[in-house]
């Protein structure tokens, strides 16, 4: 397998490459062939399954980072663990963090070892984009985007240079409560007229060190949140060819972190001694050929080292500290091909990946796996008439895993179907309507299978079924869906240590409803966007009476953000506000698992202006208006009211 991921980057990449260069090189007058884009709008919609926002779109209100912006979608729900420095990690239907699919450019952000990624170390940045898809797959996608239940994508485009520049600068500044501070820089240059470049580098720091309320029965304290701090570094280069049919992306990433992880607190124990530091550098690019009228080839290629040095001290430790370190490796490549094919399916898509990982590890009894995935998606697209379209897929996943030692999971090979049904009308009055049903599975990671005595070799694949409609007209959208999960994968408590197992499963019934709408007076513009999401998780495990019927931990049954944008000729304000209703932070649904209800609320003030030849953005935001103390997890404190300061210079 090794060899054909590096036959398909050494050889293909290199003869794809070259004959675009040439190609670029002869034209003079140019025609590019776009990817699709789904533009956030008033007319075809994709329903509260497909939702995007831009950077254009949140500047205005209190958003800086992917895990900020992601908050405020329909049907999202992040893990915030509390504190500047906490993990936070998305879950997107109830069906857990392991089943979302977090894509950078294009490609993967993977971790085999945990199966979830920590989206708070993304910012959004000028020209970037998010888009969820949850069921559905987009325009020349990879076989992992196929077999994935939902996508989160973070995407960049190309540098924007002013009429006669061939060079761009831009300068971030951003400084707020408890000691936090970042800097962004970036610089462009336009190799020619259809080659650029990126480069970027930024460093955030925060002590942390916020205040809150802690309560002990009839005790009330004011503390100070401790161990919150963090350092990270983020560094890129990117590379932009737009050429005559085709296109090329390569991007070079390197980040490091060092951070303290908040612990819970419980009563009066306030202890946090726990740190995390992560390193993370790869190579990834993809390449799109418009081999002719109908017929378009995609190749995508990635390289990636991660890793993750944990410590803990605590005196229960022999040696007073717990160190774990580990380091994954991984090789990536997709080749996805589309045929268009008008007087009889119109377009046949078909996606290969390949995936070689990696685990070296420190920890006690580490079988140091290594696993090799191979994916394929076939997807067969029908139109009848131009407003009703079908499309049938089907998924094939193979999955090879070796240890040095123990026992290691068993091969699997799976297929597994998705039929998605659109109607989407010309006439603007009538509302487009989708049907979709999903089945996927998630292959258990390496800590459900060899985590000291925690893991479980025996493991099946924890499987998903989701059912979908979908309804847009003019500025409303609406999702009904019903999603099952079987064969959950759970740590479950057993005569010594607590052991993975499959245990149980789940019902989720949703609905989501979304709203926006932009009113144009005559001194300002207004644009509001309001959303909600209505989610009952049912535990339907059998094996435990006194938990069937529960609703899920951490998953509201009702929750919903809401934003207003008042854009003037010098002054925006943003306002937004996210709500999430009760929790229970454990399985069994009583009062003393209760996790309350809250709003947090959020204003902003922006202004535009010059001087000079550069191009100033200045941003104040106050974040958590109202000082509300409430926890994401319960017994983690989050922040309460901060602020923001946000200068941007271009040049």
């Amino acid at each position: 397998m090794i060899q054909r991921l590096l036959c398909t980057v050494l050889v293909a990449w290199p003869m794809l490459l070259c004959q675009a260069i040439a190609q670029s090189d002869t034209a003079s007058m140019r025609h590019f062939q776009h990817e699709e884009v789904t533009v956030t709008g008033q007319k075809k919609h994709g329903g509260a399954s497909s939702q995007q926002m831009s950077y254009a779109q949140i500047k205005p209100l209190a958003v800086s980072t992917v895990a900020d912006a992601a908050r405020l979608m329909n049907s999202v729900n992040i893990k915030d663990y509390g504190g500047i420095g906490g993990l936070r990690t998305v879950s997107v239907r109830g069906l857990g963090a392991s089943h979302t699919l977090i894509n950078y450019d294009g490609i993967q952000i993977s971790n085999t070892q945990a199966g979830q990624v920590d989206i708070s170390r993304f910012n959004f940045n000028d020209g970037q984009l998010i888009d969820l898809k949850i069921a559905r797959a987009g325009y020349l996608a990879t076989a992992r985007e196929y077999a994935s239940p939902a996508t989160l994508s973070i995407s960049s485009s190309a540098p924007e240079f002013r009429k006669g520049r061939r060079e761009a600068l831009s300068l971030v500044t951003r400084a707020g409560s408890f000691g936090f501070f970042g800097a962004d820089a970036a610089y462009s240059r336009k190799i020619s007229d259809t080659q650029s470049i990126r480069a970027e580098g930024e460093f955030t720091t925060a002590n942390g060190e916020y205040p809150f309320t802690l309560t002990n029965y009839k005790t009330v304290t004011r503390e100070r949140r401790i161990n919150s701090d963090v350092l990270s570094y983020r560094g890129e280069l990117n590379y932009y060819g737009d050429y005559r049919h085709s296109g090329l992306m390569l991007k070079a990433y390197a980040y490091q972190s060092h951070r303290g992880l908040p612990g819970s607190v419980v009563l009066y124990n306030k202890t946090a001694n726990e740190r995390l530091g992560d390193k993370n550098a790869f190579l990834q690019g993809s390449f799109r050929k418009n081999i002719c009228e109908n017929l378009t080839a995609k190749i995508y290629a990635k390289v990636n080292y991660s890793n993750s040095l944990y410590e803990d001290t605590n005196v229960k430790y022999a040696d007073g500290k717990l160190t774990e370190n580990s380091t994954q490796k991984e090789l990536y490549a997709s080749e996805v091909l589309r045929a268009a094919f008008p007087k009889i399916v119109n377009s046949i898509t078909f996606s290969l990946d390949e995936t070689h990982s990696t685990l070296e590890s420190n920890i006690r009894n580490c079988p140091m796996p290594v696993r090799n995935m191979l994916q394929s998606a076939l997807d067969i697209c029908r139109n009848f008439g131009s407003s009703l379209s079908l499309n049938i897929i089907g998924v094939y996943t193979r999955v090879r895993e070796q240890v040095e030692t123990g026992n290691h999971f068993r091969d699997l090979d799976k297929w597994r179907p998705t039929v998605k049904l659109s109607y989407l009308p010309e006439g603007e009055w009538i509302p487009s309507i989708s049907l979709a049903y999903k089945n996927t599975f998630r292959v258990p990671t390496f800590n459900e299978l060899y985590y000291t005595s925690l893991g479980t070799t025996g493991l099946v694949p924890e499987q998903a079924q989701e059912f979908q409609l979908d309804l847009g007209w003019q500025f409303l959208e609406a999702s009904v869906y019903r999603n099952y999960v079987k064969d959950k994968i759970v740590a479950i408590p057993t005569t010594y240590v607590w052991k993975m197992a499959n245990y149980g499963k789940v019902e989720i019934t949703g609905v989501d409803l979304a709203a926006n709408k932009s009113v144009n007076l005559a001194f300002l513009m207004l644009h509001a966007n309001a959303k909600y999401t209505y989610q009952k998780a049912l535990n339907l495990n059998e094996k435990n009476p006194k938990l069937y019927g529960g609703q899920v931990p951490y998953t509201p049954l009702h929750s919903g953000s809401f934003s207003l944008v008042a854009d003037a000729c010098w002054i925006t304000l943003g306002y937004s506000a996210i709500w999430s209703g009760k929790r229970y932070a454990a399985e069994y649904n009583i009062p003393d698992n209760e996790v309350d209800a809250y709003v947090e609320q959020s204003v902003s003030a922006s202004m535009d202006f010059k001087i000079r030849n550069a191009e100033v953005s200045a941003k104040i935001s106050c974040i958590n208006l109202t000082d509300r103390q409430y926890d994401v997890i319960k017994y983690y404190p989050m922040p309460g009211r901060n602020w923001r300061l946000e200068l941007v210079f271009k040049l």
